[in-house]
């Protein structure tokens, strides 16, 4: 996949706050899936995944292996009821789940040395 001709977007307006100090900015790559470069935060830097809505989604109505108990906290840090998270757009989503259970439980472990801060400014900025 090229993704030079990805249009990415994040939480924040502007792509580097997004990137830096949120931690991630998507570009939707298919069909109901997001091309997502994100800083895994445990020292390992920059890597990239793709990351379907309907997976997120599936957390919060109880189709995936989140718990009630856990849903509903979840729900009480967001602010709002299921219903109204899950008319959010994509970036606010993917920050919101996240923010509360890492990245390592929503996109998987990233095994490799990731990039740069430099080398993901050259290639997605």
């Amino acid at each position: 996949m090229t993704t030079t001709k990805l249009k990415f977007s994040g939480i924040d307006a502007s792509l580097e706050i997004s990137l830096f100090q949120y931690g991630f900015i998507c570009a939707p790559c298919a069909l109901k899936e997001y091309f997502v470069v994100y800083n895994s935060n445990n020292g390992t830097g920059f890597h990239t995944a793709i990351v379907q809505p309907k997976n997120i989604n599936a957390i919060i109505t109880g189709n995936s292996w989140a718990n009630d108990e856990d849903i509903a906290s979840f729900l009480s840090f967001v602010g709002c009821f299921a219903e109204e998270w899950l008319d959010a757009n994509f970036e606010t989503k993917l920050n919101d789940v996240v923010s509360y259970w890492g990245w390592e439980n929503i996109v998987g472990n990233a095994w490799s040395e990731g990039m740069t801060s430099e080398e993901v400014t050259e290639q997605y900025l």
